[in-house]
């Protein structure tokens, strides 16, 4: 019918403001108290407003451009952001429920009447496809190992740092303009492949869940390079060594990336076997690149953290590299070379997102 029916027990209260009298809000983060408390008088009062004083604050901005809608009773009530991931939430949590205090973990973003100050300095860059970026925000990825790579040349990269589901990565001149990415390893300082086209100095960026652009990774800058010795072959004999680094123990070539040591160690006649796969680590105590431990038979693929120190191969960790020569035993055993190939490039534009197949795992020896 046409009738109008009361909703019962449902009232609306509209009281006098004296914070909308302010000429302006200023975005503030309060990291104690609750919305609507001493600390944070005026909260955001939409998910656009959220949006906006995210957008304005040098720390949130660039994070998402949007805030994520959220109905929940365990986070704080209103506009916050978790400075873990970056993600930023307008929460309207059920009717009646108490809203947990903010944190360091669940920042609230409430309005101030004065204008937020920061002592670091921030680095602009504009474009005409997406909103300024001030580059000091996300700190997702702090290093990466190797800093070096070379053209056409798959190499497994430790990212050092913790990325979650649904994060993406590029490596580009120019994190503004980025037409291709990679879904890399997820977890804390995983390994992903990677193969570039051309050489340069390209700069890591980052795209977190929820969000619609590129933030770039500060201090982070992967070397790509021409370089005649690398990957000089295009077959190879695994090769064990029980000394010093493989560059000094006559091997032509190291691998690379995971994938390469897993395919060509396995034709080793004292791995072949007892080896099933390929554990990637990034461990300082442990030799660097495809490494094989004796006493459990296990093949690993270290990428240790930045400015670790080297590690010798030994007995018990043999490192395992490329030769020419056919591996010999005291049992014939047929070896046949490996035919090394790349992984997929970031070469051209994709109309969606490009893929790795990383073999990955935290066990560690």
């Amino acid at each position: 019918g046409s009738d109008s029916m009361e909703q019962l027990g449902i009232i609306l209260t509209v009281v006098e403001d004296g914070h909308q009298l302010t000429d302006r809000c200023f975005p503030e983060l309060v990291h104690v108290g609750v919305p609507f408390g001493v600390a944070c008088k005026r909260p955001a009062r939409s998910l656009e407003e959220c949006s906006r004083l995210a957008n304005e604050h040098p720390e949130v901005l660039g994070a998402f451009d949007i805030a994520t809608a959220q109905v929940t009773e365990d986070r704080p009530h209103g506009c916050w952001w978790q400075r873990s991931s970056g993600a930023l939430y307008f929460n309207l949590p059920p009717f009646g429920t108490i809203s947990p205090s903010c944190s360091d973990s669940m920042t609230c973003l409430c309005c101030s009447s004065h204008k937020v100050t920061t002592t670091t300095p921030t680095t602009q860059i504009s474009t005409s496809t997406q909103p300024i970026v001030k580059l000091a925000n996300i700190a997702v990825i702090s290093g990466i190992s190797p800093s070096h790579a070379w053209v056409d040349v798959a190499t497994s990269i430790s990212l050092q740092g913790v990325i979650g589901p649904g994060a993406v990565v590029s490596w580009s001149a120019d994190c503004s303009r980025v037409v291709a990415w990679v879904d890399p390893t997820d977890g804390e300082n995983a390994l992903t492949t990677f193969s570039f086209a051309s050489p340069g100095t390209y700069k890591l960026c980052f795209r977190a869940l929820g969000s619609s652009f590129f933030v770039e990774q500060l201090g982070i800058a992967l070397i790509v390079e021409h370089d005649a010795r690398a990957h000089n072959v295009s077959a190879c004999f695994p090769k064990l060594v029980t000394f010093e680094v493989p560059a000094k123990a006559g091997c032509l070539q190291e691998f690379h990336s995971s994938e390469e040591c897993a395919k060509v160690a396995g034709l080793h006649p004292e791995i072949m076997g007892k080896a099933t796969g390929v554990v990637t680590q990034s461990a300082e105590d442990r030799p660097r690149g495809c490494w094989w431990q004796r006493s459990n038979g296990a093949l690993y693929f270290n990428a240790p953290p930045p400015d670790s120190p080297s590690v010798a191969c030994s007995t018990s960790a043999s490192c395992v590299c490329c030769t020419d020569v056919k591996p010999t035993t005291s049992t014939t055993t047929s070896t046949t070379p490996a035919t090394i190939a790349a992984a997929p490039s970031l070469r051209k534009p994709a109309p969606k997102p490009a893929t790795t197949s990383t073999i990955t795992t935290t066990q560690r020896p």
